[in-house]
């Protein structure tokens, strides 16, 4: 006789549930040999899983796709952003005269030398950065923001390729 047929007809035999921890006569639970015909809770049990599992990828499916509807349209708020970041001077009701700022791009948008254009002589030296939607200030632009407000800011002039003062 095979061990599994001795569980299964054997009263004295009992085993643990590995989910609730409650004792049961193994003869009462459903063990099979390969060689046995598979028993109907077990192939429902198997069609339960396999349902499932099909539910899940189509759900992975689903959230993939999401990942990727959201990744493109973030890239495309990003790239009209950028395109954005060069123009904006040119807006009607930006801030500053567009002959006046100096295009930087990274890490901040511009410099805008104000009344450069109108007299010649510069009135303010400005750092501007330019966001669109909810948009934020990265941690470079933080750490400008806060060099300019704290009055790090200097004017160094480097001699040229000759060593001359020109």
């Amino acid at each position: 006789m095979s061990i599994l047929r001795t569980l299964r007809t054997d009263p004295d035999f009992w085993g643990t549930c590995p989910h609730c921890r409650d004792q049961f006569p193994i003869a009462q639970s459903n063990v099979f040999e390969l060689t046995d015909r598979i028993p109907e809770i077990a192939l429902a049990q198997i069609e339960e899983l396999k349902a499932a599992l099909k539910q899940q990828r189509q759900q992975l499916a689903r959230t993939k796709q999401l990942m990727t509807d959201r990744a493109a349209a973030t890239a495309e708020v990003v790239h009209v952003g950028k395109i954005c970041e060069k123009i904006v001077p040119s807006f009607a009701g930006f801030p500053f005269a567009p002959r006046d700022c100096r295009s930087l791009l990274e890490p901040i948008d511009f410099v805008a030398f104000s009344g450069l254009s109108e007299t010649g002589a510069v009135r303010a030296i400005e750092f501007v950065e330019v966001k669109t939607g909810k948009a934020s200030l990265s941690p470079i632009q933080k750490a400008v923001a806060a060099a300019v407000r704290a009055g790090k800011v200097e004017f160094d002039v480097i001699p040229g390729a000759g060593g001359r003062d020109d």
